[in-house]
């Protein structure tokens, strides 16, 4: 694995496909009693101030096969099943950070977003 800068990223001309994890019902979040850690607690509290933009981390794949839905999806959810992270959030309640995970693999959707049209992706 390899860190870049997104906007410094080579991009191909091509279809832009976006796939965004979502949990269909609220109540999927189970609480979960561990404690976050000092540093994401840090993390947590500075993502609050009006100032921040918070931080994230994309992913790009390059796939040397034609594209398929299908086995991306099954990709992505298996991703998402192996990496509990992905499928954690923290929720400030009473003036602390909750952890919250959704543990029913198939709770999380991947909706599919595709450009209508062949795009050549530029960084400014």
């Amino acid at each position: 694995m390899e860190y870049t800068e997104l906007d410094q990223y080579p991009l191909p001309s091509g279809q832009l496909t976006s796939w965004t994890p979502v949990i269909s019902t609220p109540t999927q979040w189970a609480p979960d009693p561990r404690p976050l850690t000092s540093a994401h607690h840090e993390h947590c509290t500075r993502a609050q101030t009006p100032t921040e933009h918070g931080s994230w981390i994309g992913s790009a794949f390059r796939i040397d096969r034609p594209y398929s839905a299908s086995a991306m999806r099954t990709l992505i959810t298996t991703w998402f099943a192996r990496h509990e992270a992905l499928r954690t959030t923290i929720v400030s309640e009473n003036d602390t950070f909750v952890r919250k995970t959704v543990t029913a693999t198939d709770a999380v959707a991947f909706p599919v977003t595709r450009t209508t049209q062949q795009t050549k992706f530029e960084t400014s």
